[in-house]
């Protein structure tokens, strides 16, 4: 068992705890995991503690991708001209230009919704 922070709907941080057998059970579905094979790399660009934060490390280790972090502390996104996938928040998307990651192959964005600014990545 592990504890993750999952936001509620009213904006506040909830600890949830999980068993691991529910993170095999997303992890065995391959669009949940990034399509993570050897030679893919994807960033771990979410806290860990994030519920989706964990998926960026399952995905990469369990299936033989590259996890990378981060490179620099003073600009979290140095890391990501160096990988094929990304698992970024719609508010940062939305600050991110395309043509700056040509790399990217790959952006999921939880908690995504069509009026979000970050729509520029998926035209």
């Amino acid at each position: 068992m592990f504890e993750i922070c999952s936001n509620s709907h009213f904006n506040t941080h909830v600890g949830v705890i999980c068993e691991h057998r529910g993170v095999v059970a997303i992890q065995s579905i391959e669009e949940s995991r990034f399509r993570s094979k050897p030679g893919q790399r994807i960033a771990q660009f979410l806290a860990p503690g994030f519920d989706c934060g964990i998926h960026e490390i399952y995905s990469a280790l369990c299936y033989g991708g590259t996890l990378v972090l981060r490179k620099d502390d003073m600009d979290p996104y140095a890391h990501l001209d160096s990988v094929d996938t990304a698992l970024i928040l719609p508010s940062v998307l939305a600050e991110l230009d395309p043509a700056d990651y040509p790399n990217i192959k790959l952006v999921s964005c939880p908690i995504f919704t069509p009026d979000e600014k970050g729509t520029k990545w998926y035209s």
